[in-house]
C-alpha cells in the first residue's frame, strides 16, 4: 500500500474530512489532496504535523513495515527459542533467572566489537 492510501486510512481512522486536516495543517484543501494523492511529496515538518494529528508513528504514515528475518532452523538461538516455547511459564521463568545470572558473570558475556559500541 502507498502512502498515500496511507494517509486516507489515518485520516478516516480519526474520522477527519480532508478540510479539517488542512486548516489544522495551514494548507490549502488542494495541497492536503496532492498529498493523500501523491502528487506532491510531504516535508519532515508536515510529517510531523500529521503524525500528532493522527496520533500515529511516520512509519505507520508512510507505510514502513520492519522485516525480521526468521532465524535458521539449525542455529542454537532457533534451538533456544524452540525449547523456551515448549516450556510452561513457571519453567519458563526459571530459564530467564537463570539466563540473567549468567550474565552477570563477566567472563560468560561476549567482548564488545568496535561495531556494537557505537
Amino acid at each position: 500500500m502507498k502512502y498515500t492510501n496511507k494517509l486516507s486510512v489515518c485520516r478516516n481512522k480519526k474520522g477527519m474530512r480532508q478540510r479539517e486536516v488542512a486548516d489544522a495543517l495551514g494548507i490549502t484543501v488542494q495541497a492536503y489532496q496532492n498529498f493523500e494523492s501523491g502528487r506532491r511529496d510531504i516535508k519532515g515538518a508536515t510529517l510531523k504535523q500529521l503524525k500528532e494529528l493522527f496520533d500515529c508513528t511516520v512509519d505507520d504514515l508512510l507505510g514502513h513495515v520492519q522485516v525480521i528475518e526468521p532465524l535458521p532452523s539449525d542455529t542454537s538461538e532457533h534451538r533456544l527459542i524452540s525449547n523456551y516455547r515448549d516450556l510452561n511459564d513457571v519453567a519458563q521463568g526459571k530459564l530467564i533467572g537463570y539466563s540473567e545470572g549468567l550474565l552477570t558473570v563477566p567472563s560468560n558475556k561476549k567482548a564488545k566489537s568496535d561495531s556494537d559500541r557505537d
